[in-house]
Parts: C-alpha cells; sequence; structure tokens
C-alpha cells in the first residue's frame, strides 16, 4: 500500500468526549489501499477487494447518533466529505458506552450516501464479535456511501446470528456459527473460496426452523485448501429467499509428513509421490530426484492429478546411495529424503 502525506489531526482515543472529533485527511497525493490489505483509522477497517483509493478525502469520526430505519444508531458515527464505491469487508470498532440502548449481538452497519434523515440502510450478513466490540460485514456488491455507523437491525430478521468462526481441527476446519433466534428458516449452505470471490459449496446443515433461544451449529471441511481457505454461510428461508451471512477465514500449511514417497527405500525403477490430501495443492506439481552433491537424476512437470499420485518412471534404478526428492507446487515447496539400497 502506498501511504502519501497523510494528516491526523486527532488521535481515535476521544469517543468519550462528544464535543470532539478524529480527522483523517487525504490529500492531492491520493491514498491508495491494495486489494486484500486492511487498513484502519479511528475505529474504522477498510479491506477492499479491488485497489481502493482516496483522494481530496476528509475522515470523521464523531460521537454523534443519527436515526437509521431500525432505531436511533450508537453514538459512533464516520463521514467522508465525498461518497466513495467499496467492495470488500468494512468494518468499525467502537466502545460499549457508546451503544445507546443497541443490543451487541444484534448490531448491524447502516451506510448513507448522503447521511439525509431517513437514507441509511443495512444488509444482511453483518458479523459481531462482541467480546471485542467489533462489528463487520462482507460486500461482494457495491455499495455506496459517505456516512457509516451501527445500530440493531430490523427484528424481522428470519435468524439472529451471534457468530461464525473457523478452528483448524486435526487436519480439517471446523466452522462454528450461533443464533439467538430463527424463524421460517430452512436450512444452511456452507461454500468455500480460495481468494474470498469466487465459491463453491461444500455442503448443507440443516435449521432449526422457527425457535426462540440460542442454537448452535457447526460443519466439519476434511479437505481444507492448502494456505488460505474462506468460508461463506448462507441461510435459506422455507420460502427460498437466501441471506448472506459473512465470510470467515482460516490457512492451511501443508505439513512435511503430509507427502510421501512410496516405496522407501526404493526397491525398483518407480517411485511413487502421494499428496495425503490432494485438495490441498492446486497447482502443477514440479518432481526432482537429486543425489547429495545436487546433481538432478530426474526432473518432471505433472499436470495436477485428483488422487494426489504423481508416479516417476525412472530409466533404472538409480545407484545406491541418500537422495533427495523435491517436491515444488505453488506454495508448497518441501525436500524428501529418499534411500537407494
Amino acid at each position: 500500500m502506498r501511504i502519501p502525506k497523510i494528516t491526523m489531526l486527532l488521535a481515535a482515543m476521544l469517543p468519550a468526549i462528544p464535543s470532539l472529533k478524529a480527522q483523517l485527511s487525504a490529500g492531492n497525493e491520493a491514498l491508495t489501499i491494495k486489494s486484500g490489505t486492511t487498513f484502519s483509522s479511528q475505529g474504522l477497517v477498510l479491506q477492499p477487494a479491488i485497489d481502493l483509493t482516496l483522494k481530496d478525502q476528509l475522515l470523521e469520526q464523531t460521537n454523534t447518533t443519527v436515526h437509521t430505519s431500525s432505531k436511533n444508531s450508537i453514538t459512533r458515527h464516520y463521514q467522508l466529505n465525498n461518497p466513495i464505491s467499496f467492495i470488500g469487508t468494512l468494518g468499525i470498532y467502537y466502545n460499549t458506552q457508546e451503544l445507546n440502548g443497541n443490543a451487541q449481538n444484534l448490531l448491524a452497519l447502516y451506510y448513507s450516501e448522503q447521511g439525509n434523515t431517513g437514507s441509511y440502510t443495512t444488509q444482511n450478513g453483518g458479523i459481531q464479535q462482541p467480546a471485542s466490540s467489533y462489528l463487520y460485514q462482507q460486500y461482494d456488491q457495491a455499495i455506496i456511501f459517505s456516512h457509516l455507523t451501527a445500530a440493531e437491525r430490523h427484528s424481522t430478521l428470519p435468524v439472529g446470528l451471534a457468530d461464525f468462526s473457523a478452528k483448524v481441527e486435526n487436519k480439517g476446519a471446523r466452522l462454528y456459527w450461533k443464533t439467538h433466534w430463527e424463524r421460517n428458516s430452512s436450512h444452511y449452505i456452507i461454500e468455500r473460496s480460495a481468494n474470498g470471490h469466487a465459491f463453491q459449496p461444500l455442503g448443507t446443515v440443516a435449521a432449526k426452523g422457527d425457535f426462540n433461544g440460542t442454537t448452535s451449529y457447526s460443519f466439519l471441511d476434511d479437505s481444507p485448501l492448502q494456505g488460505k481457505n474462506y468460508y461463506r454461510l448462507t441461510q435459506l428461508d422455507r420460502d427460498g429467499k437466501r441471506h448472506d451471512h459473512g465470510i470467515t477465514q482460516v490457512s492451511f500449511q501443508l505439513k512435511h509428513n503430509d507427502i510421501r514417497l512410496y516405496p522407501n527405500p526404493l526397491s525398483g525403477s518407480l517411485l511413487s509421490v502421494n499428496f495425503i490430501h490432494p485438495s490441498q495443492h492446486k497447482n502443477n506439481v514440479d518432481i526432482q530426484l537429486v543425489d547429495i552433491s545436487g546433481k538432478i537424476y530426474y526432473r518432471k512437470t505433472f499436470s495436477i492429478a485428483s488422487n494426489g499420485i504423481y508416479v516417476l518412471h525412472l530409466d533404472q534404478k538409480p545407484p545406491s546411495g541418500t537422495y533427495l526428492v523435491h517436491i515444488h507446487s505453488g506454495v508448497i515447496d518441501h525436500w524428501k529424503k529418499l534411500i537407494v539400497p
């Protein structure tokens, strides 16, 4: 991210004093936030999905409240002097003293292009993290805003989502989510993406339907991708309406023992390189057989095999000794020792 001259007129630790405000100014040089980069100022968090350039912009954070279509907002309000078009993840940190009668577990982001009374709108899918007083929303389609705040979302929503998270579990990813109520809810769809944009369905989980009370759900992805995994949770009503409940992310790094050589020691001229979890590599596989002097005895680039098995057809059994097998595929770069008796 290229940072031009930025003027911080006041620090962001002023929320308890309503008469003061914090500002950030991006001048003529412009501030460019690269795609996937997280930028934070005064509790406002921007992670654009495409490069975002702010020029001749003044960001102000004040401790005022506005009236949304739901109720009065929290006493934290952001204003840009010019509207921007945004795709990506947008979030705010707030203080519990700023809730202004709003329930933390029901908060949603509200935005407006001009900031006029009654012009604030929201979308389903905001994720609340009450423990850290953080609220964020993934926007897959462009929104235009110059004003941003938070308030309780409409009580007519079919599901009151309290949390959506993912954790590493053995060699898989366990997804967790929790609801405080459900109305006319049919089921949940879990999708996965390697880049946070193009998603593929993984599975479904039946919903409680109509229930007032806390319900906990989970789903196991037993073959996660190598590197970052983005998971999207979507809820469907019984009448077919879809509600996006956000995206969570977890990373996996392929371990040394997740790639195996067979046979080892080598007994003939065929050597198999086995990826224990085939879905963890998404690139062509380059394999080299190298002796201890560094001489390359064999090299071949394989197209992706769905079963994760790559067979090296050597011209003949190599001379006795210790060899190294170099396996490279995208971010995967491993060396394995091979014994030839």
